[in-house]
């Protein structure tokens, strides 16, 4: 009990407010270094939400971050951004798995870049609304 309350004040403590914005830090797990980095951009989402989509993707092996970055003026829906070579395009099929299992259903998919939002290789943005 007192290891659970412990985790809870922890995680209250990482969360930061800063100019009605809220920056959530959450920590890395490394659970396969192969697999590619996803920026996972939960736009609205109260942070106990944001925080049970990123464990989902993070059990299915990816290096999760999660992202308070501008609001694409642009696009209303759930899409994603990535940049990944041909081998390891099957990735965005775990990730739709994962948030398919919480009731998220992603359609947008754009290769590389979509507006001002743009990804080095081996990273994926996974942007939910």
């Amino acid at each position: 009990m007192k290891i659970w309350l412990l985790m809870l004040i922890i995680l209250f403590q990482l969360g930061c407010a800063a100019k009605n914005k809220v920056a959530i830090y959450t920590p890395e797990v490394d659970l396969n270094l192969d697999r590619s980095q996803v920026h996972l951009h939960t736009y609205g989402f109260m942070r106990f939400k944001a925080t049970r989509h990123a464990e989902s993707i993070r059990n299915k092996g990816f290096r999760v971050k999660l992202r308070d970055n501008a609001y694409p003026d642009n696009v209303k829906d759930n899409f994603i951004i990535y940049n990944l070579p041909k081998e390891k395009r099957h990735e965005l099929d775990l990730i739709q798995a994962a948030l398919s299992e919480l009731g998220v259903e992603v359609e947008l998919i754009f290769e590389r870049r979509h507006s001002k939002h743009e990804y080095t290789e081996g990273n994926i943005g996974v942007y939910l609304f």
